[in-house]
């Protein structure tokens, strides 16, 4: 069994590495942080509930860790001010962590196959590129830089 959402699993190696890096959080942030919302709602997207040995349907969420809750139509405001709150507290969070939760929410803005989830990413992906004042990137330039170019050269597994 992965810990991985069954929809990612079959993304390129280096697109799943993005996705479980993003997960850990930022470091030095607490508990109540305003970016944990977001957090909680990352977690719930792109791993399976360890508590649940499944993914998370609209309505479940696991205290202080997943919460699928916010990406739901009921809590469309909710999921807009925290949102809001992420992208106001990026200043405080390390840098690191926040340009690979940024291409984290790239990948799943492009790739969840529920077209509302991808979509409230990709809008939060958006955000933060116009934030740090980058461009944004095609899927097809995302597939091609996190796209296991290298495949050729792996070794076949005896």
């Amino acid at each position: 069994m992965s810990v991985i959402a069954t929809w990612a699993e079959a993304l390129s190696l280096q697109q799943q590495t993005v996705l479980v890096l993003a997960g850990r959080g930022p470091d030095g942030a607490g508990k109540h942080h305003k970016c944990k919302p977001v957090i909680y709602a990352y977690r719930a997207t792109v791993f399976k509930s360890a508590r649940l040995g499944r993914e998370m349907q609209d309505h479940e969420f696991a205290p202080s860790f997943m919460d699928h809750r916010w990406l739901t139509s009921a809590y469309a405001q909710e999921w807009k001010t925290a949102c809001q709150d992420f992208l106001t507290s990026c200043e405080e969070l390390p840098h690191h962590y926040v340009l690979h939760f940024t291409h984290a929410v790239e990948i799943v803005g492009y790739k969840h196959p529920d077209e509302d989830v991808g979509n409230k990413w990709f809008q939060l992906y958006c955000a933060l590129v116009n934030d740090m004042h980058f461009n944004i990137e095609t899927r097809e330039q995302m597939d091609k830089r996190l796209g296991d170019w290298d495949r050729r050269f792996w070794e076949e597994v005896k």
